[in-house]
């Protein structure tokens, strides 16, 4: 193997050791200890926001209607 792949490797290697939240927020629950081995897709930390997060949902016009007027018999 050639000195460049091996850096190309190592740097790769160290790429897979951090870990990056989508958004910011702390640590509220740890799964695994420091150091440990994982496995693809395991859990291993429980991440709290310090904001509150937004969220779009599509919805169809006609689950609207239907929840309108769902509503409006309530209020009978």
């Amino acid at each position: 193997m050639t000195a460049k792949a091996t850096l190309e490797e190592a740097e790769k290697a160290l790429q897979d050791t951090q870990l990056i939240a989508p958004f910011s927020g702390v640590v509220v629950q740890r799964f695994v200890e420091q150091f440990a081995n994982l496995q693809a897709k395991q859990p291993v930390l429980r991440l709290q926001a310090r904001e509150p997060l937004e969220a779009v949902i599509n919805v169809s016009e006609s689950l609207i209607l239907r929840s309108r007027a769902r509503e409006r018999g309530r209020a009978r």
